[in-house]
């Protein structure tokens, strides 16, 4: 797959991703209707690619790219899982500080060409 105009970093992408599944963990969490669930979800997507100051057809794209390369995904979701670990930790009261997401280091799991 080519690489689209405005590619995301992968950091971007772990970060987008990363709140996106807090979100949902949430919402699944509350009692809501199927309809309210889909109303909730659709306000605060709008709202975390805001906080990431992404487009969601952006996201989409860049998202849809490094699915292309199973090492690329590996690398962000190895990402996701880690930032979201220390999340569920801090929550329970095991860290004392909030952690940012880990910046993806530039040459871990190169696309192929």
């Amino acid at each position: 797959m080519p690489e689209p105009n405005n590619l995301l970093s992968r950091e971007s992408v772990a970060g987008v991703l990363v709140d996106l599944h807090i979100l949902e963990a949430a919402v699944q969490a509350k009692a809501y209707s199927e309809d309210s669930n889909k109303a909730v979800l659709a306000a605060y997507n709008k709202f975390i690619f805001e906080k990431h100051g992404v487009d969601s057809e952006q996201f989409a794209r860049s998202f849809d790219y490094y699915l292309s390369n199973s090492l690329q995904m590996d690398t962000i979701m190895g990402f996701v899982i880690e930032e979201l670990s220390k999340q569920e930790a801090l929550s329970r009261g095991k860290l004392e500080e909030s952690l940012e997401v880990m910046p993806i280091p530039a040459d871990a799991a190169s696309p192929i060409k």
